[in-house]
């Protein structure tokens, strides 16, 4: 708002600028401020304006808002994703009723003009307490301040249970004092309330720097899930050519952004959420063991046996005599492929609570994988349909095909019917 004022002006139409001519703005500001101390001055009091209220910041504020929630919906709506939207502003009535509970339990210290709360657990350097700032010397309300009125909301009166931040890794100090200071303040008891932190590493190219865009700039999520379109389109002309996959020329679009979306949800959720993984188009997409099509190919083949047999994929176990039809049509003597698999969706109940208890989605995400390759060296070894022991088989191969389907609905991966 501060650049508006400097270099734009008010008679400028601020309704006419796209997400890209805001970005723009973001930017400049940004470079300014790092050298421009009456900037940044300037740039603090016209957050404390909008904090208090003032119309004409308001109405700015509110135009960047209505840019950036079509933006932000675009993305949303590509990775199938659904939210309930909470932003800063929603809290910021609640502000001042914070700073004051956290007086009234003397909780306060006024330091250099700010209002501070510390804890005896959250350690800087030379051994000094870190003071979290709830009230800047000029009145104005920061990160935490919003933080603690979040938390303080959800608990109350959404009645939160289990509250999970997932923040990158460099929130981690900031987030652990939210933590002490919200139990302090009493706004959550941990016999009651379970708070976490997620926190996640970075996307890398190739050469195991951040990924960023044709300008030096890290890339935005958006331009990155066009590029994984367009390589997934790429790879299935490739695939078709050599005959790996059978998708209907009409069906090839709607495909590829399904996968393209699939691969890019996969390569992050298989990888340990710390961690940082390389971005490899060609390894998330090849038909080999550990990328999605691999998983897909193992749904779509279960699909069409399970068709063959009169079974679709949304009635799956809607006969609730199978585990007795599975236990009387086992034979005496199994494959070890046959072992292998059924062991491996035995395993189903307790990798899915391993996986949550840990907040850990790779734990699933490599399990999913293993039961692809398990049911393929299975299907390679033991004859499905026309065998002695079909009845079994077409049952462990129903088992396989409801267990991939939960899995890949858990993670959000869509299947596609035929490949």
């Amino acid at each position: 708002m501060a650049y508006l004022d400097r270099f734009i002006g008010p008679e400028t139409n601020l309704s006419g600028l796209d997400a890209a001519g805001w970005l723009d703005i973001y930017r400049k500001a940004n470079e300014l401020q790092e050298h421009d101390l009456e900037f940044e001055k300037e740039a603090r009091n016209c957050v404390l304006e909008l904090q208090q209220g003032d119309l004409k910041r308001y109405k700015v504020w509110e135009i960047i808002c209505s840019v950036s929630r079509d933006g932000f919906q675009k993305i949303y709506d590509s990775l199938g994703v659904k939210v309930s939207e909470r932003g800063e502003s929603f809290y910021r009535h609640m502000l001042g009723r914070i700073v004051a509970y956290l007086e009234h339990k003397k909780l306060i210290t006024l330091s250099d003009g700010a209002l501070c709360v510390y804890t005896n657990s959250i350690i800087g350097r030379g051994g000094a307490s870190l003071p979290m700032i709830v009230r800047k010397s000029d009145g104005g309300y920061n990160y935490s301040t919003t933080d603690l009125a979040a938390l303080s909301y959800r608990v109350k009166e959404e009645m939160a249970e289990w509250i999970i931040y997932v923040v990158d890794e460099g929130q981690s100090k900031h987030l652990a004092m939210l933590f002490e200071v919200g139990r302090m303040a009493g706004f959550y008891s941990p016999r009651n309330v379970r708070l976490d932190h997620v926190a996640f590493g970075v996307i890398t190219g190739k050469d195991g720097k951040r990924l960023k865009s044709r300008s030096g700039d890290l890339l935005p999520l958006q331009e990155f899930l066009d590029t994984a379109q367009k390589e997934a389109l790429n790879n299935l002309n490739d695939q078709l050519e050599k005959g790996s996959v059978r998708i209907k020329q009409e069906n090839f679009d709607q495909a590829s952004k399904i996968i393209a979306i699939n691969a890019v949800k996969f390569a992050d959720l298989s990888t340990q959420r710390n961690k940082a993984y390389k971005c490899d188009f060609s390894r998330m997409m090849n038909l080999e063991s550990g990328g999605v099509l691999y998983i897909m190919y193992a749904f779509a083949r279960i699909n069409s046996i399970l068709s063959k047999q009169g079974i679709v994929e949304q009635s799956f176990f809607r006969d609730t005599a199978w585990p007795v039809n599975m236990r009387s049509s086992m034979p005496e003597y199994l494959h070890e492929s046959e072992k292998r698999l059924l062991l491996m969706l035995i395993n189903f109940p307790d990798v899915l609570i391993q996986s949550v208890e840990s907040l850990s989605p790779h734990v699933l995400a490599n399990y999913l994988n293993d039961v692809s390759v398990c049911y393929n060296e299975f299907f390679r070894d033991c004859r499905v349909i026309g065998d002695d022991v079909e009845t079994f088989r077409v049952l462990l191969t129903e088992l396989a095909g409801r267990v991939l389907d939960n899995c890949m609905h858990l993670l959000g991966l869509v299947p596609l019917q035929e490949m």
